[in-house]
């Protein structure tokens, strides 16, 4: 016989569960008050769109110290050494024996700002003889060791390759002999090991038609039709163990419903309010945030990507400090040219 449930009821089980795990969380923190009422009220809570309920309680609260974590990326071709219309990044090559290419990864293809390494499929092509690629943080001296060897003319091989970001968020090539041409994709990154995560609410619509649909199929989530005014204001706190002036970075998921094309996401604006200070704007729409990357839906309707940004002070020299209430907006380019509705999944904010 089928085990039959009603789903309603499984969730609102499972998230008591998840609440009583956090109540307990909180009863058993140790430190100063400030860490248990922070724990109390949601602790480490990522927003999830769509479905029943509105939060899903994640076990660590702001203040703990969250493991190296791997953040996959749709893969993105960042570097590519062969001439147009191959050609990404700007340098044209092939690197000649004994030389070296540094090339940008943060901020690009989705790479935050405070990303400490990088994943990236490396390959080399239309090489001329033997030799070898060294990969390795730009900035530092050149390890003794090889991340792809090849053995003859003409060789196209690829190797998955794991990497510290250097100097700048950049990553440096070298080639011990003869010519080779490299490619560069992007698969994903790791977050810092202190990266913290605070929670976040969803407050207004700023009379867009951003919207939320609950329920399982393909248009659950917060909803942004095409060629429609649509935007949404995001809110947090910066919690008491936020670094004045640190790296704040925000992740979301999204699918496009039935049809799959590129969204073009946009930062809307960034104001903050602080207790006693006179409430604090940007002098742009995007001052303070950057636009969301990457743009591109993949090649499957309903594949769920992962888009970053970053949030910063809206008006230098005004730094960032604990209990500064944040509030952004984000919202769709209604020119993007896609004709599917995109939906936001999830959102956290990231905080050092």
């Amino acid at each position: 016989m089928l085990d039959v449930r009603e789903p309603s009821l499984d969730h609102e089980r499972r998230l008591a569960d998840l609440e009583t795990q956090v109540g307990r969380l909180s009863r058993n923190r140790r430190g100063s008050a400030w860490r248990s009422r922070w724990a109390a009220i949601g602790a480490a809570v990522a927003v999830t769109l769509g479905g029943s309920t509105a939060l899903h309680f994640a076990l660590a609260a702001p203040g703990d110290v969250v493991p190296t974590a791997y953040v996959p990326l749709p893969p993105t071709r960042i570097l590519d050494t062969r001439p147009a219309p191959e050609n990404v990044g700007g340098f044209v090559g092939p690197l000649e024996t004994g030389t070296m290419h540094t090339f940008q990864v943060t901020g690009v293809a989705g790479v935050p700002a405070n990303a400490t390494a990088v994943v990236m499929n490396v390959t080399v092509d239309l090489t001329t003889g033997p030799s070898y690629l060294t990969v390795f943080p730009a900035g530092t001296t050149r390890p003794l060791a090889s991340n792809l060897n090849w053995k003859a003319a003409k060789t196209t091989i690829p190797n998955l390759v794991t990497v510290k970001l250097g100097a700048g968020g950049q990553v440096s090539v070298f080639n011990q002999s003869g010519q080779a041409h490299v490619i560069a994709d992007v698969a994903g990154y790791y977050a810092p090991a202190n990266d913290k995560f605070i929670s976040l609410d969803v407050f207004g619509n700023d009379g867009g038609t951003a919207a939320f649909v609950a329920g399982r199929g393909d248009l659950a989530g917060l909803r942004f039709l095409d060629g429609a005014a649509n935007s949404t204001s995001f809110h947090f706190v910066l919690p008491p163990d936020y670094t004045a002036g640190g790296a704040i970075v925000g992740t979301f998921t999204w699918h496009t419903a039935s049809t799959s094309c590129d969204v073009y996401w946009r930062a809307n604006y960034v104001s903050v309010s602080r207790s006693g200070q006179i409430h604090v704007v940007g002098p742009s729409p995007t001052t303070g945030m950057s636009d969301p990357t990457p743009i591109t839906a993949g090649t499957t309707p309903n594949l769920v990507q992962t888009s970053t940004f970053t949030l910063g002070s809206p008006l230098p020299p005004f730094s960032l400090q604990p209990g500064d209430s944040y509030t952004f907006g984000l919202y769709r380019n209604s020119a993007d040219g896609c004709t599917a509705t995109a939906l936001i999944d999830s959102m956290v904010i990231r905080y050092e």
